[in-house]
This record gives structure tokens, C-alpha cells and sequence, in this order.
């Protein structure tokens, strides 16, 4: 368990926030945001949203819209103006990810792309249980990848137990954007050598964020010049190290997606 703010949580406060919830295999975290201000942030290993929410005082609460984010390896991304609904099942096979039993194919739209992913029915039903006036809008991060990066020329980098999703963009233009596998700072340092000979990431910022981003950015600091943490808030907030954790959650609970 990872608690770096407070939960003091009202009613009053929740009516006017964002509660994003990121799922993933290092287990499910929360961001509440009042008018791009994180109140709270916690991270939660080994229990269902369910029984977070039971021992969790500030999930108790009523929130008029929830984001969550699917940190997820099994996604297929693709530009809108190929997609076709009724051929969604059959992209995630092209993309070698088979159906999961107990999930549901989501089919998330976000300006010019799709992407598609499997979510947990548990999960989404406790969501529409505990939250039913609630809006509900699902993110990838590779997708937060794409909307920052696209503001200029960076590759971002976040991390997860076992995966990278990266994103690569030179002043403005998509070039690159996947979830791969990556245990260790040598292997995301074996992938970007790949990927560097089209892409010239030598040139680009590496943005770092996810699980010990801090630790995998010294590593990678040794080949590439220019590197730094995704910090979208101060961390005198909540500490150098568990910004970067948190950084696409917080992102996604108050910028305009």
C-alpha cells in the first residue's frame, strides 16, 4: 500500500472532482482532482475495487466523473478512419492478443484514433454499481503518451511491472507508438537502439514515468543525452519519487481528455 497525500476527502469536495483509477498488475491506484489539484493518491496491491472501496474512505464518496486508466499490454491502437466496429475482435487477433474469459472488448474513441483493449466485467460492473450517476471515459497510456508528446518532440517512456508503453514524436508528428516488453533497463536500452536507427530518438527528450522511472532514467541517462521525469505537479505535493508513479494517473484525472 503507497499513500503520499492526505484523505480528507468531503462530499462537498467530491462534487466538484475527478476520481481516475488506474488498473493494472501492480494492482489498482486512485488520483482525486479538484480544478487540476491532486487531494489524493494511493496505490493498492492484491484487493478487487471492491474491497478497496470498503476500507477506503475517500471511494466512499460520489464523484460526477471517473476516468479510468487501463494499463494494459494487450491493446491495439489504430487511426479512426480504418476502424470498423463490427471488425474489432478481429484487429486484436491480427494483433495476436486471443479473447480473455471474464472480459469485455472495450472501444475506446479519442479524436483521430480507436483503441482497443480488454477490461475485467468485475471491474466494470463495480463501477457502474457504486458509481452509477457517473461518467465513465477509459484511457490507455499510450494514448496520454501520444496527446503529450504531440505538443512537440519527445519520446515518452512509461514504465509498468512488465511492459513499456512508448511514444515517439518529432515536432508534432506521430512516429511511433506501442506497449512492448521490458523488464529491465537493459532491455528498454535494446529496444531504443532499435527503434533509433529510424527514429532518431538522440534528438528528442526522454520522458520517464511509471514504475521506477527514476531508477530506469539514471540507467538510460548514461546513452541518451537528454532525459528527464514526467512531474505534472510540484513533488513537493508528494515526493520526487512517487510523482513519476502516479504521473500518467494524475494526468489523466485533470487534463481535458
Amino acid at each position: 500500500m503507497k499513500q503520499v497525500t492526505g484523505n480528507n476527502i468531503t462530499e462537498a469536495l467530491a462534487s466538484q472532482s475527478i476520481l481516475s483509477i488506474q488498473q493494472s498488475l501492480d494492482g489498482l491506484s486512485f488520483c482525486v482532482s479538484r480544478f487540476g489539484q491532486p487531494l489524493w493518491l494511493h496505490q493498492e496491491s492484491g484487493k478487487s475495487l471492491k474491497a478497496c472501496i470498503s476500507s477506503l474512505v475517500p471511494l466512499q464518496q460520489r464523484y460526477p466523473r471517473l476516468r479510468i486508466l487501463v494499463d494494459t499490454d494487450q491493446v491495439c491502437l489504430l487511426p479512426e478512419a480504418y476502424f470498423e466496429e463490427e471488425a474489432a475482435p478481429l484487429f486484436m487477433q491480427i494483433h495476436g492478443f486471443a479473447p480473455i474469459p471474464e472480459t469485455e472488448l472495450k472501444i475506446i474513441r479519442r479524436n483521430a484514433f480507436v483503441t482497443l483493449l480488454y477490461l475485467s466485467r468485475s471491474f466494470d460492473q463495480e463501477l457502474t454499481e457504486h458509481f452509477p450517476q457517473a461518467t465513465i471515459e477509459y484511457l490507455h497510456p499510450v494514448w496520454i503518451g501520444i496527446r503529450r508528446a504531440s505538443r512537440g518532440s519527445f519520446t515518452d517512456i512509461h514504465l509498468t511491472q512488465n511492459s513499456v508503453h512508448l511514444v515517439i514524436c518529432h515536432a508534432g508528428t506521430l512516429h511511433y507508438a506501442d506497449t512492448l516488453t521490458c523488464h529491465t533497463p537493459a532491455d528498454l536500452l535494446y529496444l531504443l537502439s532499435e527503434l533509433q536507427r529510424e527514429e532518431e530518438i538522440q534528438k528528442s527528450t526522454l520522458i520517464f514515468s511509471g514504475r521506477n522511472a527514476a531508477f530506469f532514467q539514471k540507467q538510460i541517462a548514461l546513452y541518451y543525452k537528454k532525459t528527464s521525469l514526467d512531474l505534472p505537479i510540484s513533488p513537493k505535493k508528494a515526493g520526487s519519487t512517487d510523482i513519476p508513479f502516479f504521473a500518467n494517473l494524475i494526468r489523466a484525472a485533470y487534463e481535458n481528455y
